[in-house]
């Protein structure tokens, strides 16, 4: 039974992660503060994409030392930050 099939719940479930690295567990203070069931998946493909951005940006230095040109990283970086989600 689908949480929002029980009495008095919200219709409002987010559907979780088929990421096969995705976090799955019941996160109780933000499903009280969503008034819903939340999962611990919520969210969790987002961050993961900053992460990969915030890395990137910081590693510039050694990737260069890499062999990665200056142009190669920022097209990275931009390729990363026009994924949608």
């Amino acid at each position: 039974m689908k949480q929002y099939e029980l009495p008095g719940q919200s219709t409002a479930e987010v559907p979780c992660s088929d990421h096969p690295s995705a976090p799955h567990g019941f996160l109780r203070n933000a499903s009280h503060n969503n008034n819903r069931y939340t999962c611990e998946c919520e969210g969790w493909e987002e961050q993961m994409h900053n992460d990969i951005i915030d890395r990137l940006v910081r590693e510039q230095g050694e990737m260069y030392l890499n062999g990665w040109s200056t142009d190669d990283i920022n097209e990275e970086i931009n390729y990363m930050k026009g994924l949608k989600l």
